[in-house]
């Protein structure tokens, strides 16, 4: 569930613990705010002071903690309380109403460990919401609501992202007891998605697969008689027939939006009159008002009030086409009939349209009626990930590239990156291979897509940084798939390996930089070489990817020289070997020494540019601010008090790697 509104999530922080992780929600959870009672500031310089008067999405109160959770409670879609479970409970109990009407409440204890779904676990959203406060907090969610943890359908988010509506809720909760309990449950369907479908391999929000096995899918209303069925649900467009009173009273009736309604009209005609006729073919065509999808109609039409007033009362969008694109579809003089078509041709969930109401019309009014029938290929169409999943340790993994690993049933990639992300894909399908695999990964994880499974493919650091997202892309141009068609591909940014090697250096990638991998299996050495010359000679800041590997002992050293050819032998350079990883290395040297380091292909070398200069172990590249005079007048000044020695900083930054400033874990 989204939630959209102003400052829609209220975060709650009782205590100092718990305001430092609240402050890292608030940054990674949009449109929140994060209320602080006023007992937790101490002074002026007091950090939690301080917090609320620079963020604007912070604000402090005085009033007793349960009247403003009241407050909250009322007016916001989801809470995130850092407090106790029982004490939530007992704040919140006098607030208490429905399900249909309770916001999401989470509680999440002072050190972020783990964020608890406690209220309104479906129809508020607290399950996702759990979920992505654990994804931002690097905690765990904790789900107890029975078709999560069982693995059974969901009957509150049935067809919910597409808009469906349940027409009587009465039976709700009995269904749903029926499908965790393993009771026979009988489901008709004729029209509206069908990717919710177990059948089609998607899983619970659990992660798990749904089960069908009490799920008996029938082709006529007649099998749902049957008195075994402890359940009935029927999803259709159509009105039950007089007949299936009986069924009707006991089944929960999904209507889905899979109707378009055509609309022509004379300028001035009122709302009621198009509505009139409107529910008048409905009736007579027995079919539910509550799945009409769209209004469609002429472009000329688009300022017409009263047709707007009726897409606006429907709460569907309106939908308008040129005169030509209406001639593309036309049979007739009528607008209804080819505004209907056209509308269900250009929905990508549609296959062939059914127009199943020609024209119908009074003396200003004409409508027609349209079935969208969705592409089975679509509904079961699969998605594909590409992850970035950062530099090595899990917790520089951003909260998207865990979500996406958290919504797939299958990870694919280079079996060194699937075991460092081991603990956070236990239990899912993985698909590993080795180096020079590439290709093969990344096609086989396009046909897993295609068959209608959700898929990551993994890459270190950003996938689109010599990363797997251009081979996925070029697949799927050699193919001819589109994103949207045959299957949907998104690419998750990770942090890049250069970020992650920057931060351990200092601050060297602060001006204009270029990338270069020095791996020469898809690039010729002397395109690698001249594009090098060329950023030497530009005074960038250059990194280097992939600098050496043990059949690849010589490019480094050609670097070294191309760039020595326009640069100093001090010249700061940072070498950063496996960053945030076991056996980290990081140092800072000259590019007369570089040779001398450790390197190899899971290094990172930045070469500095003509201002970049070495400090306190690190390595700076100015972004150019005017700071020079004032900079000279501070070193003049500690040189004097003795603080700094520029001869001997002038050796500390520019030592050899047998004894740089450089660290290992």
């Amino acid at each position: 569930m989204e939630f959209e509104t102003r400052h829609a999530v209220a975060i709650v922080a009782i205590t100092r613990p718990g305001v430092d992780r609240a402050r890292t929600l608030l940054a990674g959870l949009p449109d929140s705010r994060l209320y602080i009672p006023e007992k937790l500031y101490r002074g002026e310089s007091d950090p939690v002071r301080a917090l609320s008067e620079d963020a604007p999405a912070v604000e402090r109160f005085s009033q007793p903690l349960a009247e403003k959770l009241g407050m909250l409670f009322n007016s916001r879609d989801g809470l995130v309380l850092f407090m106790a479970l029982g004490a939530a409970f007992r704040l919140l109990s006098p607030h208490l109403r429905d399900k249909r009407t309770d916001p999401a409440v989470v509680v999440v204890d002072d050190k972020g460990k783990f964020a608890i779904s406690a209220l309104s676990g479906h129809r508020g959203g607290a399950n996702d919401l759990a979920r992505r406060v654990a994804d931002i907090l690097g905690g765990r969610a904790v789900i107890t609501t029975a078709s999560d943890v069982g693995g059974t359908l969901n009957l509150d988010l049935l067809g919910k992202q597409w808009g469906w509506q349940i027409e009587d809720e009465r039976h709700l909760t009995a269904a749903s007891a029926a499908l965790v309990n393993g009771s026979p449950v009988a489901i008709f369907q004729d029209a509206g998605e069908i990717a919710w479908m177990p059948s089609a391999g998607h899983a619970s929000p659990a992660g798990s697969e749904v089960s069908t096995q009490n799920i008996k899918f029938v082709s006529r209303l007649e099998e749902m008689a049957d008195a075994q069925f402890s359940a009935r649900i029927v999803i259709s467009d159509r009105l039950l027939p007089a007949r299936y009173d009986d069924l009707a009273a006991k089944a929960i009736i999904y209507r889905p939006k899979s109707l378009i309604i055509g609309v022509g009209c004379r300028r001035g005609t009122p709302e009621q009159e198009i509505e009139a006729l409107a529910r008048r073919v409905f009736e007579e065509a027995g079919l539910s008002f509550r799945c009409i999808r769209r209004v469609a109609s002429m472009d000329i039409k688009k300022h017409e009030p009263g047709l707007l007033e009726f897409a606006h009362k429907l709460g569907v969008p309106a939908e308008f086409f040129t005169r030509q694109e209406l001639d593309v579809v036309r049979g007739a003089p009528a607008v209804c009939e080819p505004a209907s078509l056209l509308s269900a041709m250009r929905d990508p969930s549609c296959g062939e349209p059914e127009l199943i109401v020609t024209k119908r019309k009074t003396n200003r009014v004409t409508i027609a009626v349209t079935r969208i029938h969705p592409i089975s290929e679509a509904a079961v169409r699969g998605k594909l990930y590409v992850v970035g999943v950062g530099p090595g340790d899990i917790q520089q993994m951003t909260p998207a590239a865990r979500r996406a690993l958290a919504a797939s049933d299958t990870i694919v990639g280079y079996r060194t990156y699937l075991e460092i992300i081991s603990p956070i894909i236990e239990g899912k399908r993985t698909v590993s291979s080795g180096m020079k695999a590439e290709i093969s990964r990344a096609a086989e994880a396009l046909d897993l897509a295609r068959e209608g499974a959700t898929v990551s493919l993994v890459s270190g650091g950003d996938a689109g940084i010599y990363g797997m997202a251009g081979l996925a892309w070029e697949l799927m141009r050699q193919r001819g798939w589109q994103t949207g068609r045959e299957i949907d591909l998104e690419v998750v940014p990770g942090m890049p390996a250069l970020n992650a090697a920057a931060s351990l250096l200092g601050a060297p990638l602060a001006h204009d930089f270029a990338v270069i991998s020095l791996s020469d299996l898809l690039t010729s050495w002397q395109t690698i070489l001249e594009r090098l010359e060329a950023a030497a000679k530009a005074d960038f800041v250059v990194v280097l990817y992939n600098p050496k590997s043990q059949r690849r002992t010589q490019q480094i050293v050609e670097a070294r020289n191309a760039l020595l050819r326009h640069r100093p032998p001090a010249t700061p350079v940072g070498v950063v070997t496996n960053a945030y990883r076991g056996g980290q290395r990081v140092a800072v040297t000259d590019l007369g020494h570089l040779l001398d380091c450790e390197i190899d292909m899971l290094t990172i070398v930045v070469i500095g540019n003509s201002s970049t200069f070495a400090y306190d172990g690190k390595m700076v590249t100015p972004r150019g601010y005017p700071l020079r005079e004032r900079n000279h007048e501070i070193q003049a000044l500690n040189a004097k008090e003795g603080s700094v020695d520029p001869e001997r900083d002038a050796k500390t930054d520019t030592a050899s790697c047998a004894n740089m400033a450089s660290y290992q874990e």
